[in-house]
């Protein structure tokens, strides 16, 4: 494979990640404004990073990926004692497994949610620009869109 043929497959790869990174970072704040505990997907993240291609972003959009993301799996992590808290009291039914069960899910709540909301605004933004930044941007997207046409 030729040097300009890779990069048109790079360009295009990127496109892709950064496509299926807007819509989770989406996902993810929409489900942080919700009144309930939700767990945050990263299942975007950990493909990217799994498999090495966050190399094709700026080391700026990585950095931010690299720490919001973390911090995603931090809030799950956080996320999944509350709900067990919250499955707790269900099983007792006793007002202590309740207020138990409140002060996680406010502590969560107050914790995280608007840090880590701004942090996804941010990284949205971020997201975009390399988007908009990336060389041979129609020519990439277009055929992007033609390998995912039925």
């Amino acid at each position: 494979m030729n040097n300009r043929h890779k990069a048109k497959l790079d360009r295009i790869d990127k496109l892709f990640f950064l496509h299926l990174l807007k819509f989770e970072i989406e996902r993810s704040s929409g489900l942080l404004r919700e009144n309930h505990v939700n767990l945050l997907p990263t299942e975007t993240w950990n493909s990217i990073e799994g498999s090495g291609r966050i190399t094709l972003f700026s080391r700026d959009l990585a950095d931010r990926l690299g720490k919001t993301y973390s911090d995603c799996r931090f809030y799950n992590y956080e996320a999944k004692i509350v709900r067990d808290a919250e499955e707790h009291w269900h099983l007792l039914g006793t007002s202590e497994a309740e207020n138990q069960y409140e002060q996680l899910k406010d502590r969560l709540s107050t914790a995280w949610n608007t840090c880590l909301g701004d942090q996804l605004q941010h990284l949205q933004r971020a997201v975009e620009s390399e988007e908009r930044n990336a060389s041979g941007h129609n020519e990439a997207l277009q055929a992007w869109r033609v390998q995912i046409s039925p």
